[in-house]
């Protein structure tokens, strides 16, 4: 018989597990979430991809930038309930990425980047860094989990 003690890795998971889906009880929060790791994968991924020239590489760095800090402003209205606030900065959004026709491609690179099922591409992001892809998998996964309890928490409840 041994003694269960809270240790860094039962910590981590249980901020992990609030932050995203409130303990399963939220399944806004896993979008908004998954979201942010979008951006900040894609921008961890354009810092080891050579294809792109040196001036629409500084665009799309500053773009996922951009992209970043909205969405974790997006975030923080939801987390505070500001609807006004959360409804338009998502209006905002949609007309960025639908606006623009760069925008738009870069935000489809992010969604094919992001999807941990291989689904939606031609060909593998990751030849030259597996473990990084490895790494934006596993993350993906584990939101798209934390999506599908909390989602099913909100349909059982009554």
């Amino acid at each position: 018989y041994t003694i269960h003690t809270n240790n860094y890795k039962d910590f981590l998971v249980l901020w992990l597990n609030k932050y995203v889906s409130y303990f399963g009880m939220d399944y806004f929060r896993p979008l908004l979430v998954i979201l942010i790791f979008g951006f900040f994968a894609s921008f961890s991924y354009s810092l080891f991809e050579t294809k792109y020239s040196e001036i629409s590489f500084m665009n799309m760095r500053i773009w996922l930038t951009v992209g970043f800090v909205h969405s974790i402003i997006m975030y923080y209205f939801y987390h505070k309930k500001l609807w006004f606030a959360l409804g338009t900065s998502i209006l905002i959004f949609f007309i960025m990425i639908f606006g623009n026709t760069q925008l738009y491609d870069m935000f489809n690179n992010i969604v094919k980047l992001i999807n941990p099922l291989n689904i939606f591409k031609r060909n593998d992001y990751f030849d030259n860094t597996a473990l990084l892809g490895l790494l934006i998998k596993l993350i993906m996964a584990s939101f798209i989990y934390q999506f599908i309890v909390a989602f099913r928490q909100n349909t059982r409840r009554k």
